[in-house]
C-alpha cells in the first residue's frame, strides 16, 4: 500500500505525492489519452497532465482515510517573480491543478504528484545521452586501437584482394615499418631503401627480398605479378621483429 508505514496524515499525504515518481508516472502536456478517467491514468497510461495527477491524488488520499479535494488555480513560484521586486507575472502558463489534503496538526497541504513525475521527453533525452556517451567512448576506443584494428582489417581482407593489390598493400605496410625503424619518411623511401633498412636494422634479408622484390617487379616490371603466397608470412615476421625491438 502507498501509505504503509506512515504514522501521520502529513506522512500519508507526502507518500502519495512521492509515489507518482516512484511508480514511473510521466507529466506530458502533449499526451492524448485513449480514455478520460482516473482508472485509465492510474493503471494503464500513467501519463497525463496536472488535472490527471490531481484527480488521482484526491482518490488515493480519500482511500487512505484523508480529507481531500480537487483544486485548480495558479502555481506561483520565484521563476515568475520580477527582478528585485515583489511582483509576480502570472499568465496562463502558471495554471495548475493539485489536491488539497487536510493533515491533522498541519491544516491543508498541497499534494502535487507532478513534482516527482518524470517530464515528457526525459526518457528520450536520457537515451540520447546514453547513445552520445557510448558513441564518444567508441570513438575514443577506435582512436586508441586504430592501429590494431587497421592491422586486423588488413589481415582479414588480404585473401580477398587481387594479386597486385596484395603486393602493393604488403609493401606499403612494410615500408611504413621500415620508415619507423630507420626514422625516415615513408613517402620518400624507394624499394631499395626499404630492403636496406630491413636487412641492416632487423636482419631480415630474406623477408625484405621477398616483399621488396615483388614490389619492384610490380612497379617497374610493367605490372608483373609474382607468387603472393609468401608475402603475408614475411610481413608478419618483419612486424613481430620490429615489435620486439621496442621491448
Amino acid at each position: 500500500m502507498i501509505t504503509a508505514g506512515a504514522s501521520s496524515d502529513l506522512e500519508k499525504a507526502l507518500a502519495i505525492e512521492k509515489w507518482f515518481g516512484e511508480a514511473g508516472f510521466v507529466y506530458d502536456m502533449d499526451f492524448v489519452p485513449a480514455k478520460i478517467d482516473a482508472e485509465y491514468f492510474l493503471f494503464e497510461s500513467r501519463r497525463g497532465i496536472c488535472s490527471d495527477f490531481a484527480t488521482a491524488s484526491v482518490l488515493l488520499a480519500r482511500a487512505a482515510g484523508l480529507s481531500a479535494r480537487y483544486t485548480e488555480g495558479f502555481l506561483i513560484t520565484d521563476e515568475i517573480r520580477g527582478d528585485n521586486s515583489d511582483i509576480y507575472y502570472v499568465t496562463d502558463a502558471q495554471y495548475h491543478a493539485y489536491a488539497s489534503v487536510y493533515a491533522e496538526g498541519c491544516g491543508r497541504v498541497v499534494v502535487d504528484g507532478t513534482k516527482y513525475a518524470a517530464q515528457a521527453g526525459g526518457e528520450e533525452n536520457y537515451t540520447a545521452v546514453i547513445i552520445a556517451a557510448a558513441a564518444a567512448a567508441l570513438l575514443v576506443l577506435v582512436i586508441i586501437l586504430r592501429k590494431p584494428l587497421s592491422e586486423l582489417f588488413f589481415v582479414m581482407t588480404y585473401p580477398l584482394r587481387k594479386p597486385s593489390s596484395k603486393i602493393k598493400a604488403v609493401y606499403l605496410r612494410t615500408r611504413a615499418l621500415a620508415a619507423a625503424v630507420g626514422r625516415l619518411t615513408a613517402d620518400s623511401m624507394t624499394v631499395g631503401d626499404t630492403a636496406d633498412v630491413l636487412s641492416r636494422s632487423l636482419g631480415l634479408t630474406d623477408e625484405a627480398a621477398c616483399i621488396c622484390g615483388a614490389a619492384d617487379l610490380l612497379f617497374y616490371g610493367n605490372g608483373a605479378v609474382c607468387d603472393t603466397k609468401p608475402l603475408l608470412a614475411a610481413y608478419r615476421k618483419i612486424r613481430r621483429r620490429k615489435r620486439r625491438m621496442k621491448k
